[in-house]
């Protein structure tokens, strides 16, 4: 019997739509300019932007269960 770290790992994949990749592309691209002007590090998100998370978790996880 081989190592644990050299036995292959198999996994299983689905289709993904065009929607759901694009809401993943735009939720793993949030940057400090969506949610505008911050003058040094910011300790806590404004209110809009996280729901503006939220919102695209939300929005994958209906694509994801459908």
């Amino acid at each position: 019997m081989s190592p644990p770290f050299l036995r292959l790992q198999t996994g299983t994949f689905r289709m993904v739509s065009e929607e759901e990749q694009a809401m993943r592309s735009k939720l793993e691209h949030l940057t400090v300019k969506d949610h505008g002007p911050v003058f040094g590090p910011c300790h806590k998100l404004p209110g809009h932007t996280i729901q503006k998370v939220k919102h695209l978790k939300e929005m994958i996880r209906i694509l994801i269960n459908c």
